[in-house]
């Protein structure tokens, strides 16, 4: 597992950023901004991708069920928003962010850090 510490340590950063990047979405699309929003979302969904590419390598050693429940979660929470994206519905797609897409993000990423944290921090 110690060969993948550098990763773990990278994927819990990178999910900080993504949470941050969802908050700025949510206020931007709050202020009417849709369109620079576009962009955005396209990173925070790429980011998460990233983290759960490279969980793949060790996620299996650790038999954890949960984040790939949550994981299952977050997915369908990011399809709801990209639908609300591509029919061009700001609205639709803010309260998609504000009511499933942050709620699964922050459960994710809880998961991850109790899952990734005594491993980072041994």
């Amino acid at each position: 597992m110690e060969k993948y510490i550098d990763v773990m340590k990278k994927n819990l950063e990178l999910a900080g950023s993504c949470e941050e990047a969802l908050d700025h979405i949510k206020v931007r699309l709050s202020e009417g901004f849709f369109e620079e929003t576009i962009g955005l979302m396209n990173d925070f969904i790429n980011g998460v991708c990233k983290i759960e590419m490279s969980m793949s390598d060790f996620l299996p050693q650790l038999s954890l069920i949960e984040i790939e429940v949550k994981m299952m979660q977050l997915r369908t929470a990011m399809e709801k928003v990209v639908s609300a994206y591509e029919q061009g519905e700001g609205g639709k797609a803010l309260e998609a962010i504000q009511f499933d897409l942050l709620p699964c993000h922050t459960s994710w990423r809880a998961e991850i850090e109790k899952t990734l944290n005594p491993y980072v921090l041994s």
